[in-house]
């Protein structure tokens, strides 16, 4: 604490560029993390797919498009000129390896009962981020028909996009509801304008160096977008949880007279170790489910872990570091009494005594509250 309060401008300085990189390139990580893994690689069920793949021809497709004709018969060769010139265009793609439809096979497993709808498969190459580039090139062009004919697109790689997207749109939500609700909270119990910013600052920290690290480690291990969403909540509320510990336990140093260095260095050895060993307690706890052998449960405990790594660094390392270049101005913004300055709380005063007179039958009601 001590060491980060004697240069809090150089580490200030880094952190706003550690920030900025994190910020750009963590931004478009839902695009880079699937949305499957649910499956267990090996297991029986695993297996069947593989030999219906392999015996039957059977799987998942890339793309599916589904075209549909209210007035008229998909058969009639109109639609199907229609329909194969669009195909011609899409099969130009690079990305494309085929495409599939009732026209060039016959096949009347692709033709609705009714006649009026018929299924086209499209077969793209690469892995699975090069196949939703690929996608997002000939969505455009599968979709260039005019009415009264209609189109759906889904399939395999259509279904993962979605589900990006959705995970995208949930953190964004997530953020507009969470933040303002927790500037509001820590106004509260501050009551100061500029502490009250400082949990979230350490809470957008954690959640864009969270979000960079994330999309780096897919390079090497398959994380399933859902753990972006994981890391969003616990990354902002851990930063917030620890920061109220740091800042306010800062503010009460300074109100017994300590000078600026010290008071990070006191604030540090008394709450910082709180924060510390509260920190490697969820982390133990979430490292644990990184054995389980499903990526979903797998990439929750990676994103779980990661958020709480990077609410640790901003709390213990740039917090302090804020911390010591604000000093007293930590308490810009007032509004009413500082909670430092009036003196402790007579309701916690009176739990605290209650529960340390009477500890066996505050265990006891504990206890059969949580039974």
């Amino acid at each position: 604490g001590c060491a980060i309060a004697g240069r809090p401008m150089p580490i200030l300085a880094l952190f706003a560029l550690l920030l900025l990189v994190a910020a750009v390139y963590g931004s478009s990580a839902a695009q880079h993390l699937p949305a499957g893994g649910f499956e267990v690689a090996g297991s029986e069920s695993d297996l069947a797919v593989r030999e219906a793949e392999w015996r039957f021809g059977k799987g998942a497709a890339d793309v599916l498009a589904i075209y549909r004709d209210p007035g008229a018969d998909v058969r009639d060769a109109q639609f199907g000129v229609v329909v194969l010139d669009l195909l011609e265009a899409v099969l130009e793609d690079e990305g494309v390896v085929g495409a599939t439809s009732y026209w060039d096979t016959a096949e009347e497993s692709l033709v609705s009962l009714d006649g009026h709808e018929t299924l086209v498969i499209v077969s793209l190459a690469g892995h699975q981020n090069r196949k939703k580039e690929t996608l997002r090139r000939i969505e455009p062009l599968l979709r260039q028909v005019e009415p009264p004919i209609e189109v759906v697109i889904g399939g395999r790689i259509a279904v993962s996009m979605l589900a990006q997207e959705i995970s995208r749109a949930d953190i964004a939500a997530a953020e507009r509801v969470a933040i303002p609700i927790a500037l509001v909270l820590t106004l509260i119990f501050f009551r100061s304008v500029v502490a009250a910013l400082l949990p979230i600052v350490i809470g957008g920290f954690a959640m864009a160096s969270c979000a960079a690290i994330m999309r780096l480690s897919a390079n090497a291990t398959e994380i399933a977008v859902f753990a972006l969403n994981v890391s969003a909540f616990l990354g902002l509320g851990l930063s917030i949880d620890y920061s109220l510990l740091l800042v306010q336990r800062f503010r009460e140093e300074l109100g017994r007279g300590l000078p600026i260095r010290d008071a990070v260095g006191s604030t540090l050895d008394t709450a910082g170790r709180a924060v510390w060993i509260s920190g490697l307690a969820v982390m133990v706890s979430l490292a644990v489910l990184t054995g389980v052998p499903i990526v979903v449960v797998r990439s929750v405990a990676i994103g779980g872990l990661l958020a709480t790594a990077t609410a640790l660094v901003g709390a213990l390392l740039l917090l302090p570091a804020v911390l010591a270049w604000l000093g007293p101005r930590v308490n810009l913004g007032a509004i009413g009494r500082a909670p430092e300055r009036s003196g402790p709380s007579p309701f916690w005063h009176r739990v605290g005594r209650f529960s340390m007179r009477h500890p066996v039958l505050t265990v006891l009601g504990c206890a059969v509250v949580l039974l």
